[in-house]
């Protein structure tokens, strides 16, 4: 499919869709095809980079690295309107990259809430953007330059996530602390709950999010082997062990 297009298939490794387009993320840059034509709507190319890249609503957003200098570093931001296939906002946050674009697929990231604001994980900080405006709403900077992505999920106006010595609640509008358990990592909230592991990988914690306190303790069978999803109301482990 798509035979006509092999510069925008290089590498490509995101298919998006929104009523009659898709959109491909690739190495070499974004394109938005008529799904049915092949006709190529509208592209952004860039230079062998990898691509965050969702849609919401009608609102595709990715980012591209700018890495050609390595002492000024940029990571550039781009909100586009698929309807009309315009430009919203771009935004350019100054040295620092956006995370490696293939952790996006687990599960446990969710990036946007209700009200229309986004999360940005950039290697200094967290970021989350107002959709509508690119406006900058709330920020966490993580103080470790050799940090590396880790889970996180924004529900409303509370987000959660894990700063590699502690999984961390936040209030996005007032940037206060709701609660905090050390030595605990996020693997993702569901319903009333907020599902993580203990940093020794020894259990999985089921916490109430609401207050923050550990509700229950699930052994984990295989350790530093952490694989894990929401099955409707069930937690499946390592695709092995099954909890209610």
């Amino acid at each position: 499919f798509f035979k006509r297009h092999q510069t925008a298939l290089f590498y490509a490794d995101k298919l998006l869709f929104y009523r009659n387009k898709t959109v491909i993320i690739s190495k070499n840059g974004v394109y938005v095809f008529d799904i049915r034509s092949e006709k190529l709507l509208w592209k952004q190319a860039y230079d062998l980079n990898n691509s965050l890249g969702v849609v919401i609503d009608n609102k595709l957003i990715f980012t591209f690295n700018d890495e050609k200098d390595r002492n000024h570093l940029k990571a550039i931001i781009e909100c586009i309107d698929l309807d009309n296939l315009t430009v919203s906002w771009t935004k350019e946050i100054k040295n620092t990259v956006v995370y490696d674009a293939n952790l996006i697929d687990l599960n446990q990231y969710i990036f946007s809430n209700r009200n229309h604001e986004i999360v940005i994980p950039t290697l200094k900080t967290l970021l989350v953007f107002d959709l509508n405006n690119g406006v900058i709403k709330w920020q966490y900077d993580w103080n470790n330059p050799s940090f590396t992505c880790r889970p996180f999920a924004l529900d409303y106006d509370q987000i959660y996530f894990s700063n590699g010595k502690a999984l961390l609640c936040y209030n996005i509008n007032n940037n206060s602390k709701t609660w905090q358990i050390d030595h605990a990592s996020l693997n993702g909230v569901y319903k009333s709950n907020v599902v993580g592991h203990t940093d020794d990988y020894k259990s999985y914690i089921i916490i109430d999010k609401s207050n923050g306190k550990i509700k229950t303790k699930i052994t984990n069978p295989f350790l530093k082997d952490i694989n894990f999803q929401f099955i409707n109301k069930y937690i499946l482990i390592n695709r092995t062990v099954l909890y209610k």
